[in-house]
């Protein structure tokens, strides 16, 4: 969804946090907090087993 979005190219991210934030926030009713976990993921800051 990222990448349709234009927030990743070839698995890597492309835009600022805010850009993905704000989107997240807007389409799924995510928090800050969520949404900037998700922005972590996607720039490979945490994996799916970080705590």
């Amino acid at each position: 969804m990222a990448e349709e979005k234009g927030f990743t190219k070839n698995g890597e991210l492309t835009a600022k946090a805010g850009d993905v934030t704000n989107w997240l926030k807007a389409d799924f009713e995510l928090g800050h907090g969520h949404a900037m976990a998700i922005y972590a993921l996607l720039k490979g800051i945490k994996n799916e087993d970080s705590e």
